[in-house]
Formats: structure tokens, sequence, C-alpha cells
């Protein structure tokens, strides 16, 4: 059973989604204002999605938390990657953002279920959003193979946070933290050693 915690509007949580907002502009920052734009843009309709989905299951909070992770993991994989088009630059922030609100719209205690759940909403919206820009080529499978991965990582990754935050008491905004401190890590390594990201 979850703890009853207080993730919206308190000190703690304003303080941690501001660090996190600090910690992605100035990684941002070197990239231009156009990125720092197209980023906060992707970040408000990840959290406008992340209220409709959670007001609709009634799990608002746990919801907009992760689809505001989802969406900034979303784009930090397109970022100064090679992208065929400009819309490929949002549909994966919110291929991100939805997949990670399905799997926190699911129970804690299943994390198989929130695993499967994540990867099928990501390798659907990444199926039809290929179908739709007619991109039926080599790289079809390659992207929804990245999708299936990514999104049953998102799902994981709610399971863990719960459990840690269950368990040790963790505040969600310090996790919020250390989740795009490693994925900015992660960014900043792969787009060092793997050519032409």
């Amino acid at each position: 059973m979850m703890p009853r915690t207080l993730m919206q509007y308190s000190l703690r949580s304003t303080l941690g989604m501001t660090t996190v907002l600090c910690l992605l502009l100035a990684y941002l920052q070197p990239f231009g204002m156009p990125v720092i734009g197209q980023c906060g843009l992707v970040v408000v309709v990840g959290a406008t999605l992340g209220c409709i989905v959670g007001a609709v299951c009634r799990r608002t909070a746990n919801v907009v938390f992760w689809s505001v992770i989802g969406v900034i993991l979303g784009y930090l994989a397109v970022l100064n990657a090679y992208v065929d088009a400009w819309t490929d630059t949002y549909a994966w922030p919110l291929v991100g953002a939805i997949a990670a609100a399905a799997a926190a719209n699911v129970r804690p205690g299943k994390p198989f279920v929130r695993a499967a759940t994540a990867a099928m909403t990501a390798a659907g919206l990444t199926a039809a959003y290929l179908v739709s820009t007619w991109s039926l080529e080599l790289s079809f499978s390659a992207e929804l193979v990245c999708a299936v991965l990514g999104g049953s990582i998102l799902g994981l990754a709610t399971e863990v946070t719960d459990e840690l935050e269950a368990i040790f008491h963790l505040p969600r905004s310090a996790m919020a933290v250390g989740l795009i401190g490693v994925a900015l890590a992660g960014h900043r390594i792969a787009t060092s050693y793997i050519t032409g990201w």
C-alpha cells in the first residue's frame, strides 16, 4: 500500500520540480533558445495530457508526474539526433508522455503489467505515427523495438519509484531530480560516443 504523500504544491515538491527545470534548462542552454522553447512546449503538452488522463483515471498527481518525466525523456531521445521531419521532434516526447501516463495508471505492485502496458502503448503510438507519415522502411522495425524497450523501462521505473517511495519514504521530487540527472548524463554519453546522435 502506497503512503499518502503530498506531491503537489508542498515546499519540497516545488523545490524538487524547480531543480529539475533548472537542470534541464542549464543542459539545454548551449543548444539555443529554439530548443529551450521546443522543450518548454512539450513539457506543457505532456503535463496537460497527464492532467486529462489522470482526471479520467482519478490518479492525477501520479499520472502528471510520470507524464512530465516521460515527455522530458522522449525529448532528450531526439535532441540533436537526426530526425526525418520536425514532427519527429514532437512525436517521440508525446509517445513518452502517454506511455508513462499509461504505466502510472496501473496500481503499484504489478511491475510486469506496468512494463507491458507502457511497452504496448509506446509501440502502438509509434506504429500509428510511422504509418501516418509513410515511414515504412527498414527503420520502422528498429523504431518499434526502441519504443517497446523504452516503454518497458518507463513501466519498470514507475514501479521502482513507487517501491522506493513506500519503503524508504524518499520524496518523489528527489527521485525526479535523480531520473532527469541520469537521463541528462545518458544523453551526454550518447552524444559523445554514438555517431550521428
